[in-house]
């Protein structure tokens, strides 16, 4: 279900809904709300591809710093989100639009991750009978 290549496939199908979704941003609301979903999208895949690193970078086995190690990243890491955050609604300008497809696409690489697991889930279920 979940394998080494599970971020990967996310990240890749998380491109394809963007590009989906900025199209119904833009002929639902206009550029802004595109703009809003573009980079509310780009956050969401960012924090987790900085999760991932830091969990590559941080996790390994037979480390006795590990703890450490993670601590100090998530401590610069927290920091650093909150300000790109600050920066894309500053970026938005007070566009309700912007705001609303801002918010939506914080939520990308969640969803595609729930949606993948529940899409195999199904697929187990159906290939067990």
């Amino acid at each position: 279900m979940i394998d080494e290549g599970f971020i990967g496939r996310v990240y890749r199908t998380s491109g394809y809904v963007w590009v989906f979704g900025a199209l119904v941003a833009w002929s639902a609301a206009g550029p802004y709300a595109a703009l809003g979903w573009t980079v509310g999208s780009a956050v969401s895949v960012g924090v987790l591809a900085a999760i991932e690193l830091m969990v590559k970078r941080a996790a390994r086995p037979g480390d006795a710093r590990a703890g450490r190690k993670l601590m100090r990243i998530a401590a610069l890491h927290w920091p650093v989100i909150l300000a790109v955050l600050a920066a894309a609604i500053w970026l938005g300008e007070r566009r309700i639009s912007y705001v609303i497809a801002f918010c939506v696409g914080l939520g990308l690489a969640q969803a595609v991750i729930v949606l993948k697991a529940f899409g195999a889930l199904i697929l187990q279920y159906l290939n067990r009978e």
